[in-house]
Formats: structure tokens, C-alpha cells, sequence
């Protein structure tokens, strides 16, 4: 990851993570990883604009 990206975005992307870490239901559901990635696109567009 470049180094202009900073740890706000690190954070960002860590939030992408598929695992739910529950051994009965590991992996998100398909809706819940949608609504994952749209809430870290607008964290991230919110980011940039304030720079």
C-alpha cells in the first residue's frame, strides 16, 4: 500500500475483511459484504474530500 495512502486508509481496508471469526458462519453473507464495501467506499471518498 503506498505510503500516501496513511493509516485512515489502512483502517478503511482492514474493514473489508470477509471472515465473521464465528466457526458456525465464518464468511459474511453476499448482503452483508455489499453493505461492508459501500460503507468503506463512503469512509474513504469522505476522507479524501476533507484533505
Amino acid at each position: 500500500m503506498p505510503d500516501a495512502w496513511g493509516a485512515g486508509s489502512a483502517q478503511i481496508l482492514a474493514q473489508l475483511e470477509d471472515a465473521t471469526g464465528d466457526p458456525s458462519h465464518p464468511i459474511y453473507d453476499f448482503n452483508a459484504a455489499v453493505e461492508r464495501v459501500a460503507a468503506a467506499v463512503e469512509a474513504a471518498r469522505a476522507r479524501s474530500s476533507s484533505r
